[in-house]
């Protein structure tokens, strides 16, 4: 009985294992129809459309772009150097106004001094006329000593009879009386204080009336032949900013912009040097910028600067060779550029990405020249995957 039922028993579990491994054999090769249809479907995508643009190597100016304020190059607190009632002060002395290099500032009383310059020479004179009498008696006491002819008459001994310490005397009071006169003669003119360069007025602090001192602050004058601008950049742009190296190789040339002047207006300097401390409060270097006539008084068709002025500068930095000018929206997750190669695909290249400036970027390596950088935007990125654009089938 027993083998009976073995027998049949065995039957129908081959038969079942037999069942599960065809249906398992099925199954794994639907699976791999499924994934080759898949990546038939996927290969079979219609190419993508994009727009491309052709980049070509050049020589290309670093641009870099600061901020910073308008600043007076020369700036001075006029003082008199004599002491005295203000009588005047000379036209354009006021705030704004303008004074050309020795124009009167202010008046000063000169009662006093031409007083003093009269008793000057009359003191000059006075000493002249006892250095010439002095003159005479020497020449008398000379003529004697040859008469007698003494011996054994020391240096020192014959000096005094001579009568030379009188009139060694007698000269220095001379030139001490020239002295004195010269000296009143430079208080009198000092009586006139006067611009020391061409300047603009941005304070007063006297009137007509005031007594002022040898400490009393007059005016405060800027220059005008030239204004700085102090911009702040990053520390690690200063590399590519050209210093000036003598008059052959000046600094690098800058572009003042501000809002006020509109778009298309800017005014142009040059860099002169590179402080040796940060900005407060921060860590960016301060580059200062020589604008020259930044009150356009030669007439030109530019802006006019103002002292205290927030602006933009862009700096004109070294040239590089053999570099790419790229829009920045194109660098890719990160410095990555997609190119559509000769067989419109897409291709992904890494180039050395050298600066990043407003909206550009300068690279180099990475790309070819006539290479097709693709400018449009893909949701879905996969290298190889097929382009085309407007101008041509693209791959098929």
């Amino acid at each position: 009985m027993n083998e009976t039922a073995t027998g049949p028993s065995r039957w129908v579990v081959a038969l079942t294992v037999a069942a599960i491994l065809a249906g398992a054999g099925g199954i794994v090769a639907w699976m791999m129809q499924a994934d080759t249809t898949a990546e038939r479907s996927e290969t079979e995508r219609p190419p993508r459309l994009v727009e491309t643009t052709r980049v070509e190597p050049g020589t290309e100016r670093v641009r870099l772009e600061a901020f910073g304020e308008v600043r007076p190059a020369r700036e001075v607190t006029l003082r008199p150097r004599v002491s005295g009632e203000i009588l005047a002060l000379g036209e354009g002395v006021e705030p704004g106004g303008h004074l050309a290099e020795g124009d009167t500032v202010v008046r000063i009383d000169p009662a006093d001094y031409e007083l003093a310059l009269k008793r000057a020479r009359s003191a000059l004179t006075q000493a002249r006329s006892e250095r010439d009498r002095e003159a005479g008696r020497q020449a008398v006491a000379e003529a004697e000593f040859e008469r007698a002819a003494p011996e054994d008459v020391s240096p020192e001994q014959r000096r005094l009879m001579l009568r030379l310490p009188q009139l060694e005397s007698a000269e220095a009071a001379v030139e001490s009386a020239a002295a004195e006169m010269e000296q009143a003669r430079l208080d009198l003119a000092r009586t006139t204080v006067r611009a020391p360069f061409d300047a603009r007025v941005t304070e007063r602090m006297v009137n007509r009336g005031t007594r002022a001192t040898t400490a009393t602050d007059l005016v405060r004058l800027v220059g005008t032949d030239r204004w700085w601008v102090e911009l702040a950049l990053p520390q690690s742009g200063l590399r590519w900013v050209e210093l000036p190296e003598g008059p052959d190789r000046p600094g690098s040339t800058v572009r003042i912009h501000h809002q006020a002047w509109g778009p298309q207006a800017y005014r142009e300097g040059r860099v002169i040097r590179v402080r040796t401390d940060v900005e407060e409060g921060g860590r960016l270097a301060r580059l200062l910028v020589a604008v020259p006539d930044p009150l356009n008084r030669t007439g030109e068709e530019r802006p006019r600067m103002l002292l205290g002025s927030f602006v933009e500068g862009t700096i004109l930095g070294r040239r590089l060779e053999g570099v790419y000018r790229l829009d920045a929206a194109w660098l890719r997750q990160g410095d990555g550029v997609w190119v559509m190669d000769d067989s419109d695909r897409l291709v992904v290249r890494e180039p050395e990405v050298l600066h990043r400036g407003t909206g550009t970027a300068l690279v180099r390596g990475g790309l070819k020249p006539g290479d097709r950088v693709v400018t449009s935007d893909l949701a879905v990125v996969r290298p190889g995957m097929a382009l085309r654009t407007e101008d041509g089938d693209g791959a098929e």
